[in-house]
């Protein structure tokens, strides 16, 4: 008896930290085909569009991708679930103390494009002597992966 329940409540626990990882959840996502580029997107609101996303959020919420490099079959995720909230994007805050984006994604341990696309609004790695002493958001365990499930819908590009 002892032995089943154990098992019950590994299944659980397991189940529960499935459920339950850091970073954006994907509500609606579109899959890269040949000629995709970023501006497609982006495109603007349209009545005929599944989604709506600024150019600022779609690398907010997939940091690692580069819209220069899109690669045919990836996803990219479109809106973000709101059934999430911020705890379990996981983002910490650190002050800029170097003078270069490449000394702050070293003591980060990410690229550069990851700290402008997580901080896209706030931050510009051409001018980050312009930034001492602002806050930063970066991932404490460097895993940038939007995350994608059950719920997650696929959607096409308009």
């Amino acid at each position: 008896m002892r032995f089943l329940f154990s098992i019950q409540l590994l299944i659980t626990l397991f189940g529960f930290i499935q459920v339950h990882s850091l970073g954006y959840h994907c509500k609606k996502y579109i899959v890269i085909k040949h000629g995709d580029r970023c501006k497609h997107m982006t495109s603007g609101f349209s009545f005929d569009k599944d989604y709506y996303i600024t150019r600022d959020s779609l690398l907010r919420i997939n940091p690692s991708m580069d819209c220069d490099n899109l690669r045919s079959g990836n996803r990219v995720c479109v809106e973000a679930s709101e059934d999430y909230d911020e705890i379990d994007n996981d983002f910490e805050e650190t002050t800029v103390i170097e003078n270069s984006c490449a000394k702050l994604a070293k003591r980060l341990n990410t690229t550069i494009s990851i700290i402008e696309n997580t901080n896209n609004v706030k931050i510009n790695c051409k001018k980050l002597s312009e930034y001492s002493n602002m806050l930063v958001y970066y991932r404490k365990d460097g895993n940038y992966d939007v995350i994608y499930d059950k719920k997650s819908k696929k959607v096409n590009i308009l």
